[in-house]
């Protein structure tokens, strides 16, 4: 899930633009919770890893 934070860097910077500090509050709330509808489209539930426990994230292609 941390990865599909990533998933629209757009919506994220698109905060730099706006002129009032609600407007930039409402942008990074609206990216935020865009990342988890991003989520909710697989049907695999997704844990993610935490790696001060030692885990890690290996990708075989």
């Amino acid at each position: 899930m941390y990865a599909d934070f990533f998933a629209h860097p757009d919506s994220f910077v698109i905060a730099t633009d706006m002129t009032s500090p609600e407007e930039r509050f409402i942008s990074v709330v609206r990216y935020y919770l865009g990342a988890f509808y991003a989520a909710r489209k697989s049907g695999v539930a997704k844990k993610p890893y935490n790696p001060i426990l030692g885990e890690t994230f290996r990708f075989f292609v």
